[in-house]
């Protein structure tokens, strides 16, 4: 599944989030069921910001 974010933020836009949680929903029965999470920023801006900004990302998916 692919999540998209706004420009320069970390939030899940609404639509998504509710693909994760039923996301979530779905696989948490499943015994030894994983999903990997990874987040990743455009290449504008500086490396730290955007290092920064995909941590934040793949944190904020998780929470969803």
């Amino acid at each position: 599944m692919t999540v998209y974010f706004g420009n320069g933020n970390p939030k899940v836009k609404p639509k998504y989030a509710a693909r994760l949680i039923a996301l979530a929903g779905k696989a948490k029965p499943i015994n030894g069921y994983m999903i990997e999470v990874k987040g990743y920023a455009s290449s504008s801006g500086s490396t730290e910001l955007n290092q920064q900004l995909s941590e934040d990302r793949a944190d904020e998916t998780q929470r969803q």
